[in-house]
């Protein structure tokens, strides 16, 4: 009875820890509508010019690009990142620690943050 017993709580345990890296799988990849390389190019109200290159991997990780250039100097910026994308909210983790959060919503090849900010598909 008790190698029953043991047999029967083994399976169970193995059963629970499948499910969990399935689903931690699952949700690694969010949203595929977001799935892919976001631009965008303006200028600010200090007269910066700005470009912005955000790619989405099917995996949960993306690369964050950003170029500005003020008039006299540019720079520019890599940042990685992992990402959840669900219910039209977008929650970006940066490998340096920070956090993002925005509402983001996908129509065709416009991706629009916070009702402002306007990216195109590449």
């Amino acid at each position: 009875m008790k190698k029953f017993l043991f047999a029967l709580v083994a399976a169970v345990a193995l059963l629970f820890a499948y499910s969990c890296d399935k689903e931690d799988k699952e949700n690694a990849k969010g949203d595929s509508s977001i799935v892919g390389t976001w631009e965008y190019e303006g200028v600010d109200y200090y007269d910066e010019e700005y470009y912005i290159a955000i790619t989405f991997k099917s995996n949960g990780r993306g690369v964050w690009k950003e170029y500005v250039y003020d008039g006299y100097d540019d720079y520019s910026e890599v940042y990685g990142f992992e990402y959840d994308y669900s219910d039209n909210y977008l929650e970006i983790f940066f490998d340096d620690g920070e956090y993002e959060a925005y509402e983001c919503v996908i129509k065709g090849n416009r991706m629009i943050i916070d009702d402002e900010l306007v990216l195109y598909r590449r």
